[in-house]
């Protein structure tokens, strides 16, 4: 298994992120992971584009609802998935913040 995702977020007005996230002990497939992320991505690209108004904002909070709300669909105790849910959003921030976005110009 990999220890990290290598994954490329693209802007709509064409700036890239390269970004290297480092991933969980017990990833069972970094494709999946991958190919989710992807599905992610492309679906919040969709959605924005039929609401001219949404704001970044609006799109972190959708994130972080549909993280906590799939988290507690995890059979375990809450404080599990709570802990499990922030450490893996701590790791991925972390990671992002060390990168810079690139001009594709």
């Amino acid at each position: 298994m990999a220890n990290f995702l290598n994954f490329q977020a693209k802007t709509a007005d064409g700036k890239t992120t390269d970004v290297a996230f480092p991933l969980h002990p017990d990833t069972v497939s970094v494709e999946v992971v991958s190919a989710l992320v992807g599905a992610i991505m492309s679906g919040l690209d969709t959605e924005a584009r039929k609401h001219p108004k949404v704001s970044s904002s609006d799109i972190i909070q959708a994130l972080a609802i549909a993280m906590s709300a799939r988290a507690r669909m995890i059979n375990a105790p809450a404080d599990k998935t709570t802990a499990l849910a922030k450490g893996l959003l701590d790791v991925a921030l972390n990671a992002a913040a060390k990168t810079k976005t690139q001009s594709t110009s």
